[in-house]
């Protein structure tokens, strides 16, 4: 019992260290979204909810609508990237009280807000570490919405909840990224006493829940892909197959 005393009482200590020094902080990752290159940032506040973004970096182009050609065997393939705007953001508002993330996204090139439960809390620790940015981090894995993915926290930094969905580590994530090393998210800065940018006003926005978001963004994307496929009948092209690659959540709760 005297233990686990000892043990809270040096996470607090911690905790007023890591606040004492400053009000703002702003954790800047690098992120990586199959093909798609982001920039995050995890916005953290002695005064305020905590909240993350992403936003295209400004010297990448892997986010236009573009369409990539190859030529083999006299057939055209083309990939197409569809309703990824450069100047769009995407937001998390984090909740714990309630257990709940406030999402904006799109829909289209519509700005949209939807309510989520907080992610990944299913945690399994190892006893691996390693140094990042000069901070101890730990290993745990978990299983979010169908795909596997490595987390490295430090204790250092008492932050439980970001980037994006993730929640539930008594530490901050450095890195964390699925196991085909398709998703990934790794802190290039911390910095300290930062203007806190204003998040837009989730309050007065009509909020879905997930699910009908997910109802609602899929059939957009249905429809911009029949778009392209009118493009290419009109030029008495043959469709030979295709399909589309789901992003970071892979599996929904009500598919299982």
């Amino acid at each position: 019992m005297k233990k686990a005393v000892r043990i809270l009482f040096l996470f607090f200590c911690f905790l007023f260290s890591f606040y004492s020094d400053a009000q703002n902080f702003k954790v800047e990752y690098e992120v990586r979204l199959n093909i798609l290159q982001r920039k995050g940032f995890l916005h953290i506040s002695t005064e305020a909810p905590f909240y993350y973004e992403e936003s295209r970096l400004n010297n990448s182009n892997t986010e236009l609508n573009k369409e990539e050609e190859e030529e083999e065997e006299e057939e055209n393939h083309y990939t197409y990237i569809i309703g990824l705007n450069k100047s769009k953001r995407w937001y998390q508002s984090y909740s714990v009280k309630n257990d709940t993330i406030y999402n904006i996204e799109y829909i289209g090139d519509k700005q949209v807000a939807y309510y989520d439960i907080g992610g990944s809390s299913k945690w399994i620790f190892t006893k691996e570490g390693k140094k990042i940015s000069d901070y101890n981090c730990i290993k745990a894995t978990t299983i979010f919405r169908g795909r596997k993915y490595t987390a490295w926290f430090t204790p250092e930094i008492p932050v439980n909840v970001g980037p994006w969905k993730f929640s539930g580590l008594p530490g901050l994530i450095l890195q964390i990224y699925d196991e085909e090393m398709n998703f990934s998210w790794t802190v290039t800065k911390i910095s300290q006493n930062e203007d806190r940018e204003k998040v837009p006003d989730i309050k007065n926005k009509a909020k879905l829940s997930f699910r009908e978001f997910v109802s609602l963004n899929d059939k957009d994307k249905k429809e911009e892909i029949n778009k392209v496929l009118l493009r290419f009948s009109d030029k008495d092209a043959i469709i030979t197959g295709g399909h589309s690659i789901r992003g970071r959540e892979l599996k929904y709760e009500w598919e299982e």
